[in-house]
């Protein structure tokens, strides 16, 4: 099943990102994904930002231009790229490759008991987990 979740994702274009902070929201047209774990943006080998760095701009109220900036930076890297390539190692790391020259990481670090990400399509929600992918029916009021 992990298989068809990268499948929705690959080659798929980036028309919203939302709820940046410790967690993140990427919407690809009707789909999306939110990414629940730690995530990073890195190019050309360097992290060039992090959810970290977003929570601790966040406990700081000398730092809401600093964190609206950082928030306006990730947008701007992530919106309108195409995800040219996504993998999920066996350490539960995804990473999207985009065609901005970006690669954004996520990987876990609170354990098998949390899911990774949830990819959302129009009636279903898929939760990846570390070790295994589970499917649930949203039913047929869910709106996304």
């Amino acid at each position: 099943m992990l298989e068809q979740v990268t499948t929705y994702i690959s080659n798929s274009q980036i028309t919203d990102v939302s709820h940046i902070n410790s967690d993140i929201t990427i919407e690809l047209g009707e789909i999306k994904v939110w990414i629940s774990s730690s995530w990073r943006l890195e190019s050309e080998g360097t992290i060039r930002i992090g959810n970290d760095n977003l929570v601790e701009s966040l406990s700081h109220e000398d730092y809401k231009e600093d964190y609206n900036e950082s928030v306006a930076f990730v947008k701007e890297c992530l919106y309108n790229s195409t995800i040219i390539e996504v993998k999920y190692s066996d350490f539960q790391e995804l990473t999207l490759t985009l065609s901005s020259g970006f690669t954004f990481r996520s990987f876990q670090a609170y354990g098998n008991d949390a899911e990774n990400f949830q990819l959302y399509t129009t009636k279903q929600r898929y939760l990846v987990y570390p070790d295994k992918v589970e499917l649930e029916d949203l039913g047929p009021f869910y709106k996304g």
